[in-house]
């Protein structure tokens, strides 16, 4: 029953147990720990150490934490008899000790001051800055004990390829045969003493398509340094003694922990009890029924989505919304206000550092946000998925550690990736932030996932949010490479400071009233294959769809058509009255261009014009599963914080009809919803509308804009929730496929067709993922729907996808999530 401790050195401790006999009938304790050296002469291998005076027998465990020292805890029963006359009695062994090996007394350890990365691939290299001397680095797998046995154990000494002026290469190991993927400790060596403090190294292993997995961000739930049990809302004290100190028999070392009521706090709920929300947040209840305008057939419905407590709030303003994959819970970021009222903020934002939180995630069905901690400013970020299903935000402001965001680090080079705990919910999940990965500082930029699966572009934006010098650069983030693996100055970009990205075989940029297409290899170099200058473009004396003005999706891809390419842009506003933008009016037309491989490789674009029903800038627009589109938001005169006679509302446009008659009013809602305000398409089909930050501007424009916190969230029904019965989907043949592969899908009702959309990733009018591609049915019999996936990763990039069966232009009750793969 004793447990072996293996060291950073290779050599092994031996703790616990007993001399004589087993399990619950055990007596005579082993109290000394054993130095085991596996490359000593045979006969002299062991060496007695120092002995503790607790004896631990069945269920006791030990096992090696980060700073080298032994953790000995555990045991439920005492000494049995002699004789076996009387049962064992039972006791229940709380106290903790740590085991100090030789090596913490005499040659002087080294120290790691900094490490070049957390992450890396096998056979890549780390560079490690230190004080000290250092001979060699081990890598060590963090312990999983019970029983006597380490299911986890295993070490792995390291390849050093340079070693320096306190500088050290290392080679991690050549693959994961070696050593599995994940967390391990990295330990520096003065020939067999180890450092003070190992760091933490993530190995991981990537395959083109394939990027990883989520990564857990819970805490360990026990910390013996501080003696913090942290997956309860409870602390400790500690105290020890020195059994016996010397250099050549270590020393044990007891502490003794008593449980004490912690004050509770908002990062004790998120991690401990899986990011519960604030107590005086709102609490589950179904969405409210409560309209606004005709809700029928013809027109569709609002509903604002109220909580239990009949409260309507996203927790914080969603200026940023992504749908989180295989759910339809959405996260949502904004900015800090510090210099504003409190009374800005809803419960449970306020950490209990006084610092406001600008995260959360919102779950539409309940009207439930759970906050979220995120301290790299995020104002005005990119977002987009990743392969993985992982949220990715580049950018940011840089508004941090002044008055208006203390306790922020500055954003603008920073990325910020979202992840649920495996197994796990979004709702557990956390951000991981990392401070200048980026090689220029962005606020405002784009961002998509490119076909690969590994690469994401991050363009454009500006040097600081209050320097409006663009940035005409693009960057390649690699998921390979864990950062930003290429920078390149684009002519196209320096024409203008922010636009909107596409992702087809070539990328389609363009920005107010200017465009053009690129090409980018597979090693990342760019290329401008066609030039679409203002002198061609359809918007004369307005800026159409970009950050600020109107907005723009493709639409739906379909087979027959050869998933030829078409793009759409509504409204924009006119530029030129800087001296009241209030009174800016409005661009009231809808363009489409034609972007498939003909009209491209002939260089050949014709522009579409149609009237809209009124001039609104501002708008968002949502493609819907039947390949049609929602307008919402917005205003019809003005721009960003200076708007005024709001877009009330919601339009339906339907490519397909004949032009003149492709716009629809729908109903309306009663909620003002400016710069800062975002929509999407739910998995029900229904549209999630969230956000805006300003109030109405005065025609005279002489005072300024008043802030207009919107937190209540809204959901749009559209015509098809009313009238013609929605098929429901009963299963599905699986949740993964690759391009081409057929996917069976069982359903009720009636069905003639499938559609793959991709989860929304929004800001500032621009769905930077919004994507629908129509499937071919290759049969369709008996509630039973055979569907063949998109041929390739040009026609929907590799990730989760929403899987929507159709009766004629109405989508199925709730779609099915898919994974694409390459």
């Amino acid at each position: 029953m004793n447990d072996a401790v293996l060291l950073p050195n290779g050599q092994i401790i031996i703790v616990n147990g007993a001399k004589t006999a087993v399990i619950a009938n055990a007596r005579d304790p082993a109290h000394d720990a054993w130095l085991y050296n596996p490359k000593a002469p045979a006969g002299q291998r062991f060496t007695t150490l120092a002995a503790t005076n607790i004896n631990r027998y069945y269920h006791s465990n030990a096992l090696l934490p980060p700073d080298a020292s032994i953790l000995a805890m555990g045991c439920e029963y005492g000494t049995c008899t002699a004789a076996c006359a009387r049962p064992t009695p039972w006791f229940f062994q709380h106290q903790a000790e740590r085991f100090l090996p030789p090596y913490f007394f005499g040659t002087s350890r080294p120290v790691i001051s900094s490490i070049s990365t957390k992450e890396l691939r096998y056979g890549a290299t780390l560079t490690v800055s230190y004080t000290g001397t250092v001979t060699g680095a081990v890598l060590m797998a963090p312990a999983a004990v019970a029983h006597q046995n380490n299911m986890n154990q295993r070490a792995v000494k390291l390849v050093v390829v340079s070693n320096a002026a306190g500088v050290v290469t290392l080679r991690m190991p050549p693959n994961q045969y070696g050593m599995q993927p994940g967390w391990h400790m990295l330990f520096l060596m003065n020939g067999d003493v180890p450092c003070t403090q190992a760091s933490w190294i993530q190995l991981r292993l990537y395959f083109t398509g394939e990027a990883g997995q989520y990564q857990p961000l819970l805490p360990a739930p026990y910390n013996p340094d501080t003696g913090v049990c942290t997956n309860r809302r409870v602390n400790a004290t500690a105290g020890s003694f020195h059994a016996r100190a010397s250099s050549t028999l270590g020393i044990v070392e007891r502490m003794r922990f008593t449980m004490a009521k912690s004050v509770a706090t908002d990062e004790a709920r998120n991690t401990c009890e899986g990011a519960a929300a604030p107590t005086d947040a709102p609490v589950l209840r179904q969405a409210s029924n409560s309209t606004f305008g005709i809700a029928n057939a013809q027109a569709g419905e609002w509903q604002v989505i109220r909580n239990r407590a009949g409260r309507s709030s996203t927790g914080v303003v969603a200026i940023n919304t992504v749908l989180l994959p295989e759910s339809s819970q959405v996260l949502v970021w904004a900015r800090v206000h510090m210099d504003l009222s409190r009374d800005n903020y809803e419960p449970g934002v306020i950490s209990p550092d006084g610092v406001p939180e600008v995260t959360a995630v919102f779950d539409p069905t309940n009207g439930e946000y759970s906050v979220k901690r995120m301290r790299l400013t995020p104002f005005c970020t990119g977002n987009s998925h990743l392969a993985d299903g992982r949220v990715l935000a580049a950018g940011g402001d840089d508004f941090a550690g002044d008055r208006f965001s203390p306790g922020y680090t500055n954003g603008l080079c920073g990325l910020r990736f979202y992840q649920k705990p495996t197994p796990g919910t979004w709702r557990e999940g956390g951000w991981k932030t990392l401070g200048k990965q980026l090689q220029s500082p962005r606020w405002y930029p784009t961002q998509t996932l490119l076909p690969d699966g590994v690469r994401t572009v991050i363009t454009g934006g500006t040097v600081s949010m209050n320097v409006s010098t663009p940035v005409p650069s693009a960057e390649i983030y690699s998921q390979a490479a864990f950062g930003s693996v290429k920078q390149d100055t684009l002519p196209l970009l320096q024409r203008w400071r922010g636009f909107i990205l596409y992702p087809l075989a070539h990328l389609f940029m363009f920005n107010c009233d200017n465009g053009g297409i690129m090409r980018l290899s597979p090693t990342n170099t760019w290329s401008q294959y066609r030039d679409i200058p203002a002198s061609l473009w359809p918007t004369p004396g307005f800026c159409g769809a970009m950050s600020m003005a109107g907005t723009a999706t493709m639409l739906m891809l379909e087979p027959t058509d050869g998933y030829a390419a078409e793009v759409v842009m509504f409204g924009g506003y006119r530029s030129g009255n800087p001296q009241c933008e209030c009174d800016n009016p409005t661009n009231g037309y809808a363009h489409r261009i034609r972007l498939d491989k003909r009209s491209v490789d002939a260089n050949r674009f014709v522009w579409a014009r149609e009237a809209m029903p009124y001039g609104r800038n501002m708008n968002d627009a949502v493609l819907l599963p039947n390949g049609q589109i929602i307008i919402v938001n917005g205003a019809k005169t003005g721009v960003i914080a200076n708007a005024r006679d709001p877009a009330h509302d919601a339009w339906l446009y339907n490519p397909k009809a004949s032009s003149g008659r492709r716009f629809t009013t729908l109903a309306a809602t009663t909620i003002n919803r400016y710069y800062h305000s975002t929509a999407l398409l739910l998995p029900d089909a229904s549209i999630l509308v969230m956000g805006s930050e300003y109030g109405s501007c005065t025609r005279g424009c002489a005072r300024p804009t008043p802030w207009q916190f919107q937190h209540e969230a809204e959901r749009f029904l559209p015509p098809y929730f009313f009238g013609t019965s929605r098929p429901a989907i009963t299963s599905v043949s699986a949740r993964e496929a690759r391009y081409g592969a057929t996917v069976t899908v069982r359903y009720t009702g009636a069905v003639n067709g499938a559609v793959l959309m991709s989860p929304a990733a929004v800001t500032h009018q621009n769905n930077m993922n919004q994507r629908a591609v129509k499937l071919v049915v290759t049969s369709n019999t008996g509630g039973m729907a055979t569907l063949r996936m998109p041929p390739n990763q040009y026609v929907m990039q590799p990730g989760w996808h929403m899987l929507f069966l159709m009766n004629g232009d109405v989508p199925c009750t709730q779609a099915s999530w898919i994974q694409l793969r390459l």
